[in-house]
């Protein structure tokens, strides 16, 4: 098995997400568990998070996770990630993915929230 993540912010529900994807992807340069904590932290966060803290929120959950946060800050405010971004967002149009979570299993399109008996 194969898990392959692809960023599709969805700015209309949350006008911070796609910052929240470049800074993931910044992260992820760094860490890749430290990608997945904050995966795991920013969906937790998306009822109360608020676009202006996000940064500074996001840099200090980075804090203590093994990130270089001048390098990461560096990442975040060149948008150095933008193109990785922008990509996996074009891909997402491309295969007609419109909503979040979307799995392909064996080529198979699963939309939504599926248990593990489907």
């Amino acid at each position: 098995v194969r898990l392959v993540f692809k960023d599709l912010p969805i700015e209309p529900i949350h006008n911070w997400a796609k910052p929240a994807s470049l800074i993931g992807r910044c992260l992820f340069r760094q860490s890749a568990g430290a990608f997945w904590q904050y995966h795991d932290w920013i969906f937790e966060q998306q009822a109360t998070m608020k676009a202006e803290e996000l940064q500074a929120k996001s840099i200090e959950f980075a804090n203590g996770k093994g990130v270089d946060s001048l390098q990461l800050t560096q990442c975040i405010n060149g948008k150095l990630t933008a193109k990785d971004v922008e990509a996996s967002v074009a891909e997402a149009r491309s295969l007609q993915v419109g909503s979040t979570p979307t799995l392909f299993v064996n080529g198979r399109r699963l939309v939504g929230s599926v248990g593990w008996d489907q």
